[in-house]
Order: structure tokens, then sequence, then C-alpha cells
């Protein structure tokens, strides 16, 4: 972002009303179009170093929209059981630095120890008698 041309309460005010409203969002307290909308305008300074005004119609916010409202849509915080996506809520997909990071880590974590917990590792380490019995005697 180029220095000087913004100022840091104007982007500081931007990232309050983009993140309250997508908490709102999450409530059901915000539509997807105002949500967008929002997200979008405070984005611009960081992808196209200027005001939302001035590239509205740019390929770069364009794709981005595209992701978001993709990612909003279908509310992938929703469909997880784990207990950082119940607690987290939508925070959990905002990119907020370390904490969402770390939130994330856990995430992934939970969900990978859910998976190797459905596995059946006895199976999986002793042979089935059919496969024995198919074996010659060297190797055995």
């Amino acid at each position: 972002m180029k220095k000087g041309m913004f100022r840091a309460e104007d982007l500081v005010r931007l990232e309050a009303l983009a993140l309250g409203t997508l908490r709102a969002f999450d409530r059901g307290e915000a539509d997807l179009e105002e949500t967008l909308r929002h997200v979008l305008v405070y984005s611009a300074p960081l992808v196209e170093e200027r005001p939302y005004e001035d590239c509205a119609g740019s390929l770069a916010l364009a794709k981005l929209e595209e992701r978001y409202r993709v990612t909003l849509t279908d509310r992938p915080w929703k469909a997880c059981g784990c207990d950082i996506c119940k607690d987290a809520a939508i925070d959990v997909i905002i990119f907020r630095g370390s904490n969402r990071n770390k939130r994330r880590g856990i995430h992934n974590l939970a969900v990978y120890h859910e998976h190797i917990e459905r596995l059946d590792l006895k199976r999986a380490v002793n042979r089935p008698d059919d496969l024995q019995r198919s074996l010659c005697a060297a190797e055995r």
C-alpha cells in the first residue's frame, strides 16, 4: 500500500465495518450482498492500492468477490463439527494474523485426530487370514 494514500483511521474504520458485517452475516443479521460490499471496500486499498470507488470494476476485486461469495454462501465453518469452528464461528475463516493461523492449526489437528480415530488400525496392522494363506512359505 502506498504510503500516505490512506489514513490509518479510515482503514481501521473500514476493517471494523467489514468484520462487524461478517459477524452479523454469520448471525443472520446481514445479507450476502451487503457483507460482500463491506469486505470488498475494505480489501480494495490492500489489493488495488486505491479506494473501492476508483477500482470497483477491477479484475482482481471481481475474482476476490467470486471467491468470497462461494465461501460465504457455503458457510464451511457451520458444517464443521470441531470445537474451534463452533466457538470461533465465522472468525475461523477470517485472515487475522497469528490467532487465525493458530485456530486453523488446532482445527486441522482436531479433524486429523477424528480421522485417525475412525481408522481400523488393528485391521491395518494384522494381515487377513486369506492373505496369509496365499503367501508362500518363504514369504511367511
